[in-house]
């Protein structure tokens, strides 16, 4: 591992967290003890699908796992592949307007209507659909957010 990604301390402190959230102490975390940490955090629609893409393929998320996955989110790049394998629900590789529909729905829950999340999806694929193929691909995704980030994109671990 690249220890500019994490150091020691860094390293001895998450594994303490994840040693307290393993709930039955077998090594590994299940998405029911990530849900058990807070009770907003069952209601989060992000949760599922990011602890799928952290865990990989196995069935639950590991210490090696947990680490392997920080190492390959370590630059602008790798983040926005997470945020948008996110929104490809339907893991073809491309986000649809029915994905995005899809994902922003259940971001918003019943915050917007279906016309209001028709017109956000619309307007979005007018800005992101360089191509005009009808969908985005991961590159047009990431040309996007680097030219409305200016390439400073920073998401948090």
């Amino acid at each position: 591992m690249d220890p500019r990604i994490l150091n020691e301390d860094q390293r001895e402190r998450l594994r303490m967290r994840f040693t307290q959230i393993d709930s039955d102490h077998d090594g590994q975390i299940t998405l029911s003890d990530i849900k058990s940490i807070h009770p907003d955090m069952a209601e989060n629609p992000l949760l599922e699908p990011t602890f799928n893409l952290l865990k990989g393929p196995s069935t639950n998320l590991t210490f090696p796992s947990l680490i392997s996955a920080i190492t390959r989110l370590s630059t602008p790049s790798e983040k926005l592949r997470i945020v948008f394998d996110i929104y490809d629900t339907d893991k073809d590789g491309f986000i649809s307007p029915q994905d995005l529909f899809k994902s922003v729905q259940l971001m918003c829950k019943d915050n917007l209507t279906p016309t209001q999340l028709s017109e956000l999806v619309r307007r979005t694929f007018r800005e992101f659909d360089t191509d005009n193929d009808g969908l985005i691909s991961f590159s047009e995704f990431e040309n996007h957010c680097n030219i409305r980030l200016d390439s400073q994109l920073c998401i948090e671990w």
